[in-house]
């Protein structure tokens, strides 16, 4: 730390960039050295710059969990909408570390945000089973039963292609229509079948027949 304030002090670019794009902020951002990241940001460091890519400081916080880091970006004007080059927002990247959704969420993250996919951070989080995270995106509105932009598959959908049946039947609680069919005419239940998830094509199945589903019943 005292290296770096000298350096600071002796003129050295707070910005400066390797080949990737990546500057020592976003460096401190992703590896969560908080008095690192105040220091650059005291001394003019921008809180939205981005690298080659297109991530900025916030996303590469987010994703690596670090919930003081993100607190202090937004505090400097980081933009919490901002979008990678994949339309990815620092939302979508921190699906992996659940108070870091809560973080961004109360810090008012889009939940509807579509990356150039169409897919939304609902729909990431499927695919990734993700449940507590996305129990916290439906509690702030999230549209449980919204189909991404290029094969018009649901959560649901995802998640049972996938085979996460505890992700499944999160969102069946939720209200998940599992009747509802994907460009191709395919049910989440069909999806399960194709790929290969017996268990979640069982879930699937006792919810179409409107029946409880004998896994949560024994618990």
């Amino acid at each position: 730390m005292q290296l770096l304030k000298t350096l600071l002090k002796a003129g050295a670019n707070v910005d400066q960039r390797d080949n990737r794009g990546f500057s020592a902020l976003l460096g401190a951002a992703f590896s969560g050295r908080q008095e690192t990241l105040q220091a650059l940001l005291e001394q003019g460091a921008g809180a939205n710059s981005a690298d080659t890519k297109g991530r900025t400081a916030l996303m590469w916080a987010a994703l690596s969990g670090h919930t003081d880091i993100i607190e202090t970006l937004l505090a400097h004007g980081a933009d919490i909408h901002a979008t990678d080059r994949q339309g990815t927002t620092a939302l979508m990247l921190g699906l992996g570390h659940t108070e870091t959704v809560s973080t961004l969420l109360t810090a008012g993250a889009s939940v509807e945000h579509r990356d150039t996919r169409g897919f939304t951070v609902l729909m990431i989080a499927a695919w990734t089973g993700r449940v507590e995270p996305a129990r916290l995106l439906l509690d702030h509105g999230a549209e449980a039963d919204s189909r991404d932009t290029r094969e018009g598959r649901t959560a649901l959908m995802w998640a049972a292609s996938r085979g996460h049946a505890a992700f499944v039947r999160m969102l069946l609680q939720q209200g998940a229509d599992p009747a509802m069919q994907d460009n191709a005419g395919q049910t989440a239940a069909l999806l399960a079948a194709k790929y290969h998830h017996p268990a979640v094509v069982k879930i699937l199945k006792h919810a179409m027949a409107g029946r409880p589903d004998p896994g949560t019943a024994k618990r």
